[in-house]
């Protein structure tokens, strides 16, 4: 995930702030030298800590849970290799708070990028 996936909504979205954010410098006509560093921001990849708690779950959950997620409710959710079976982590919902509602991640990336 990038930091442009993390806080925008969309990637029009990013043209559009990007956009925006060349005409204020030009309309403002001060020397701008922020638009390299915007896009390499919201260009770079986002590096996730877990917590130790969260560093043990993962790796005692079963080999056969590929992602996590949140639906829709804000519910942490369990997935094997293309969703074949998805389980209910409830318990565990105070937890793993950089997904947000409607996002996945690896299980496998998450660990290794720790």
């Amino acid at each position: 995930m990038t930091n442009a996936e993390k806080y925008l909504k969309n990637e029009n979205y990013k043209k559009t702030l990007w956009y925006d954010f060349k005409n204020w410098c030009h309309d403002t006509k001060i020397n701008c030298p922020y638009g390299i560093a915007f896009e390499e921001f919201m260009d770079e990849q986002i590096k996730i800590t877990l917590t130790e708690d969260e560093k043990i779950i993962l790796k005692n959950v079963s080999e056969k849970m590929k992602t996590i997620s949140r639906d829709k409710d804000g519910y942490l959710m369990l997935h094997t290799e293309f969703h074949v079976s998805d389980y209910d982590f409830f318990g565990y919902n105070h937890l793993f708070q950089f997904i947000k509602n409607g996002e996945e991640y690896k299980i496998e990336e998450l660990l290794n990028n720790d």
